[in-house]
């Protein structure tokens, strides 16, 4: 999509700067920018009548094209999962309770291993490994959830990282306790 030229020259020259004084942490500048945009959606940005905004919606969005990244990946080890579950069999998330194998009948162990301080922590410095006290299994959707409550603690408590193994397993017991129906124990 691009902008009718009246409604381009309208953006310009409605732009104006952001004011205010700069936080003192990038995460919190992030949050004063992000309040900037009331609701979050789209519909400040597209008041310019003379641009058809459902020809963008209509055409689709382009995925599926392949490109060629380098990453950083932190390596996993392979035999874990499997000895985890060996030792302590279960098919039932740790933070939202669903049996996995009633509910996804069709394959097995579909939970994900949680580690209660991340493998990306830069609190985790030690050689000594992961150990099963390390990890909870739980649904991929509740595992997404729980990192989000981690990053928001963090954020909120104005952190980069842990400063513990034991921070993070009582931010976890945190996300754990909040959740709506959970049967603590």
């Amino acid at each position: 999509m691009s902008l009718d030229p009246e409604d381009a020259r309208d953006v310009f020259e409605d732009m104006t700067p952001v004011i205010g004084p700069r936080a003192a942490s990038s995460e919190q500048e992030i949050w004063r920018l992000a309040e900037f945009f009331r609701d979050g959606s789209s519909s400040d940005f597209f008041l310019y009548p003379n641009t058809i905004v459902g020809q963008a919606v209509e055409s689709g969005f382009r995925e599926g094209t392949k490109i060629k990244q380098t990453h950083l990946t932190i390596e996993r080890n392979k035999n874990l999962r499997d000895q985890f579950f060996l030792q302590r069999p279960t098919s039932v998330c740790d933070i939202c309770r669903v049996d996995t194998a009633r509910t996804y009948p069709w394959t097995d162990r579909i939970l994900d291993l949680h580690h209660l301080l991340p493998l990306a922590s830069g609190t985790r410095v030690g050689l000594s490994g992961t150990t099963f006290d390390d990890l909870v299994p739980i649904c991929p959707s509740c595992h997404r959830a729980v990192h989000r409550f981690y990053d928001r603690w963090l954020a909120t408590n104005d952190r980069r990282d842990f400063e513990s193994k034991e921070q993070a397993v009582e931010t976890y017991r945190g996300a754990r306790a909040a959740f709506p129906g959970i049967i603590n124990g």
